[in-house]
């Protein structure tokens, strides 16, 4: 009687689970049918094709992602006439192996990018939040392959983030999703001021450097070059922009992406102190889209 009793018991949950997938499914459907561009949503999925070659990815945060938000990718479609797609995600939500996850799935969707622009922002490496983020996958589509595959991906707090991912589907918001974007992000900074960037940074690194997540993150990163690699594409590693200029852990970045350099032949571009005047940044790190013209015209286009 007890085994008979523990069988209907997981008989029981997982045909639960698989309903409550299906549902998660079948919720997704009328959102993936809104049309979005790149720049319409912070989803990555919403957007990815199959069998779609690019001349190049965007990957990374914020600082990656601000090169679609607010219509800025049609500027750069114009400034730079490649087709490109950005993976990248800010908002404190992913990190190095939800990027690297990210794009396996791109590439096991038969698609293909001639290079790949790796944005390495030193608080990416060196973050430990990131890596915990459970939001992470919340404007995603649920996608079967998508949830199994993660299910055996090799990575920190699975769990929640898979349980986020479902459970995400069944809430207004994400009913509600539809394509918007800003015209244009127009705020700017007048000045430098020395004690709001403290304060940023003190956030940022809240124990300091994080040395032992910024030894993890380099080995993922390593992988994703790899991956990179073996599916024919080139990498580029850049160090962004900001208006303080470096960063705490640059030195440890730049160092890490000369050894990459060194190992697998991608190139490396240090454009931390590139742009210094304030009015191309709507904060002290992340450019407005004056700032993003004028590092794409100034920077990408002569790489790319």
């Amino acid at each position: 009687m007890m085994k008979k009793f523990i069988f209907q018991v997981i008989a029981y949950s997982l045909f639960l689970v698989f309903f409550i997938l299906i549902g998660a499914k079948l919720i997704s459907k009328p959102v993936k049918k809104r049309n979005f561009k790149n720049y319409e949503t912070e989803s990555n999925l919403l957007v990815l094709k199959e069998n779609k070659r690019y001349d190049f990815l965007f990957m990374g945060i914020s600082h990656a992602r601000n090169f679609s938000r607010h219509k800025n990718h049609l500027r750069l479609d114009t400034i730079l006439n490649m087709s490109f797609i950005n993976i990248a995600q800010g908002g404190g939500r992913c990190g190095v192996n939800e990027q690297y996850f990210y794009l396996k799935y791109f590439y096991q969707n038969r698609n293909k990018t001639n290079q790949v622009v790796f944005i390495l922002s030193p608080p990416m490496l060196f973050h430990t939040g990131f890596p915990q983020a459970s939001k992470t996958f919340d404007f995603e589509p649920f996608e079967f392959d998508f949830f199994s595959n993660y299910l055996f991906f090799n990575t920190r707090n699975k769990t929640q983030r898979l349980y986020s991912y479902v459970n995400s589907k069944y809430t207004l918001e994400w009913k509600n999703h539809q394509p918007k974007s800003f015209s244009k992000k127009q705020a700017h900074l007048s000045e430098l001021d020395s004690a709001k960037v403290t304060v940023g940074l003190n956030s940022t690194y809240k124990k300091g450097l994080a040395h032992y997540q910024f030894t993890r993150s380099s080995i993922i990163v390593e992988q994703t070059i790899q991956l990179i690699n073996n599916n024919s594409s080139s990498c580029i590693l850049i160090i962004p922009p900001a208006l303080f200029g470096k960063w705490n852990g640059h030195n440890e970045t730049l160092e890490f992406a000369e050894k990459m350099k060194k190992k697998y032949g991608v190139k490396v571009y240090d454009y931390s102190e590139s742009i210094l005047d304030p009015k191309y940044y709507y904060d002290h790190h992340h450019l407005n889209s004056d700032g993003v013209m004028f590092f794409s015209r100034k920077y990408l286009l002569p790489i790319l």
